[in-house]
Formats: C-alpha cells, sequence, structure tokens
C-alpha cells in the first residue's frame, strides 16, 4: 500500500486494487471513535446487555485495528514493532502475576488488549475531529444536567448503570476533556474556549461531589491559569491575578456555603479509628507488600476487600494485576508522555500530570474504560525523534 496526494493506494506489485480517499478514513476514524465512546458513556449512564457490551468493545477495536493498517507507513514499522513488544511485555508481566497471586485470569488480560490497543492505536494514528470531541463532552455534560435537575442534585446513581459510584464522573469528564485538547492543540492567545471547558470540568466535579474529582478539577484549571499567566505581559499578569483571585473568593464562599468543606475533607478524615478512610482501604495491601515474592509480583487483595469493592488507588491495582516492574515502568512512561506532549500542547501534557493524580483515589487504569487513553499516552512515550514529527497533529 502507498500513499499518493490525498488517496491511499492499496497494490499487490504493479497491480492497483482499491484507491481509498484518506478523507474518508478520517470521517471513517472519527465516526468509530465517536461510536466507541458514546457506548462507553451510554452503558454508564443507561446501561447495556453486559454480554452485548462484552462483545462490541473488542469488536469496535478490531475494526479500528483495520482502519489503522490503512493507515501505517513503511516509516512507522519500527515504531509499531515497538508498540507490539510493549504489548507483549505487558502481557508477560500479567501472566507471572495471575500465576502467583490468582487474582485474575489470562482471558482477562486477552480481552483488555482486545477491548483497547485498537482505539489508542486509531488515535495515534488518526486526528480527532472538533466536531466528535466536542459532541462527545457535550452530550455528557447535558446528560449530567438533566439529570442533575431531575434527582434535585443527588448525582450518586447517575453511573450506577454501568456499576460505577459518581466519583467516576471526574474520570469520564477527563477523557472527554482530553480529547477536546487534542482536537484544538494549543494556540497561542486563542485558547478561551479550553478554558471554558476546564471551569466547565471543575462546576460538574463539585456538583457531583466527588472529592477525587474536586481536588483534580481545581489542580487542571490552576495549572492552565499558571500557563495564562506566564504566557502575558506585567499589565496582563496584574489584571489576571486579581480575575483569579476574585474567582477563587466566590468559589470558596460557594464550597464553604454549601459544605462541601466537610465532603472534601471527609474521605481523608478518620472513622472512627485514628486511620483515614482510605488508608484503611490500602494499609491491608500494602502490610502484605512486606513478602518480597508479593512485592514484586503483586499480592491477593481478595481477602479483605470485599467491603470497598477494589483497592481505590489506580497504581495499587495495577500493581495486583502486574506487579511491581509495570508500576515503575507505568509512572516513567506518563511522564515522559506529559513531557513530549507539553512541548506542542502544554493544557494536554498537563491533564496527563492530573489523571495521574486522580488515579491515586480509584481504579481507572488497566481493566477498565480508560485503557485507550492511557494507552494511547504510553504509546506516544515509546515514540522517538522522527515519529513524534510525524505525530505533532494528534497531540
Amino acid at each position: 500500500m502507498k500513499e499518493c496526494n490525498k488517496y491511499y493506494i492499496v497494490t499487490i506489485g504493479k497491480l492497483h486494487l482499491i484507491r481509498i480517499s484518506t478523507n474518508i478514513i478520517e470521517i471513517l476514524a472519527n465516526l468509530l471513535l465517536y461510536i466507541y465512546w458514546s457506548v462507553i458513556i451510554f452503558n454508564f449512564t443507561v446501561g447495556m446487555d453486559s454480554s452485548k457490551y462484552y462483545y462490541l468493545r473488542p469488536l469496535m477495536n478490531i475494526l479500528a485495528l483495520v482502519l489503522v493498517f490503512y493507515k501505517v507507513r513503511r516509516n512507522q514499522i519500527i515504531y509499531i514493532r515497538r508498540i507490539f513488544l510493549f504489548i507483549i511485555l505487558t502481557f508477560a508481566l500479567g501472566f507471572v502475576s495471575s500465576i502467583y497471586n490468582h487474582v485474575y485470569q489470562i482471558s482477562d488480560y486477552i480481552y483488555a488488549i482486545f477491548a483497547s490497543s485498537g482505539i489508542a492505536l486509531l488515535m495515534l494514528q488518526f486526528k480527532m475531529y472538533k466536531i466528535t470531541s466536542n459532541a462527545l463532552y457535550w452530550i455528557f455534560v447535558i446528560k449530567f444536567i438533566i439529570y442533575f435537575v431531575q434527582n434535585s442534585g443527588n448525582m450518586w446513581y447517575f453511573l450506577e448503570a454501568g456499576g460505577n459510584s459518581r466519583n467516576y464522573i471526574s474520570v469520564i469528564l477527563f477523557i472527554l476533556t482530553s480529547f477536546i485538547f487534542m482536537s484544538y492543540g494549543y494556540r497561542k492567545g486563542r485558547n478561551k474556549y479550553l478554558y471554558v471547558v476546564s471551569i466547565v470540568d471543575l462546576i460538574l466535579c463539585i456538583l457531583s461531589v466527588g472529592r477525587g474529582g474536586i481536588i483534580s478539577g481545581f489542580l487542571l484549571l490552576f495549572l492552565m491559569i499558571y500557563v495564562w499567566l506566564k504566557k502575558s505581559n506585567l499589565k496582563q499578569t496584574l489584571f489576571r491575578i486579581i480575575v483569579v483571585l476574585l474567582l477563587a473568593i466566590v468559589v470558596y464562599l460557594y464550597v464553604v456555603s454549601n459544605g462541601f468543606t466537610d465532603i472534601i475533607l471527609g474521605g481523608f478524615a478518620t472513622n472512627g479509628t485514628d486511620t483515614p478512610r482510605t488508608m484503611e482501604i490500602w494499609l491491608p495491601y500494602i502490610n502484605k507488600l512486606k513478602n518480597p515474592f508479593n512485592l514484586l509480583f503483586g499480592a491477593n487483595y481478595l481477602d479483605y476487600i470485599s467491603n470497598y469493592g477494589h483497592l481505590h488507588n489506580s497504581y495499587l491495582m495495577v500493581h495486583v494485576r502486574f506487579g511491581l516492574c509495570a508500576v515503575v515502568i507505568l509512572v516513567v512512561m506518563l511522564i515522559k508522555a506529559s513531557n513530549k506532549i507539553w512541548k506542542n500542547n502544554p493544557f494536554l501534557g498537563m491533564l496527563i500530570l492530573v489523571f495521574m493524580v486522580r488515579a491515586f483515589t480509584d481504579s481507572m487504569i488497566s481493566f477498565n474504560y480508560c485503557d485507550s487513553v492511557v494507552l494511547y499516552w504510553l504509546f506516544i512515550s515509546l515514540k522517538k525523534g522522527d515519529d513524534l514529527n510525524e505525530a505533532k497533529k494528534t497531540t
């Protein structure tokens, strides 16, 4: 297959078989991305038949791989090989951990790969249209507002249909926000819309009363404001500082008047003991890591976790599934991806760091609907030299 102006020509030897417009392929890629993430949002807000949902994600990832096949160029083969080796390494680490701690089966790891890697590669190879990212984001925001009004502000059951609590509202928001940051990019002096999106994120995080989401929402907005202040002259900086302080006062008065300080701090306060609630979940597992084999390959947490569902920490859950090496590799690669993306798109780069902070209080990485986005970032970290120049349009 070779690229010719605005067409991809599929050939066998000198015989030209099919000529496909690049625009059509891009439209199909964006349509598939929209359907994939719409299915995830629809599942968590309305609920789907579990068997259909289980097979639908791998099917769409296979379709994504077909589209990726049309986009891959000869000079990208080495990079694709790197991704393939990374997936094999990940599977190998999971295989060893599953044999040692017996928490997950090999089929779980195979499904996770087929349910996320294709979409990750699709996002890597094709630029997401603004209409795609905006449609996904604002449809979710509108669904949130409608549910908020209908239920008098009680958002606890908004995602219950998909088996998640209100805490994951912020996770979905950050994923959809990353799509907007990807599609718009960073344009000096022309990022007002991106600030509006981050403010909407924070408002919805506050209304959903999720501690991790509120803290992460503030962190994202403050980092974006830092970039905003850094790019201005002295007079603009003073004016913007005043605006930020006034907004901070308004937000503080709203938070205090509605009792949100107790809600935010409550998750880190004591609950009848001297141990914070989150640490009540983490400490039993951390104590198991005194065993060097548990430390290396992950421990079985199922004997005490029944009251909590999971460890409420993405890094501990990655440790259970893949072991210590995987946790180190994950953190290093995410930081590396943030650094690479930051050069061309600082807002998306800082969002990765915010996502990493948010991951401390919920299971968001591996065996999760976030996997495609996380894999996309990890694949970015595998890029080198000329590969990065080729991928600037995706970041």
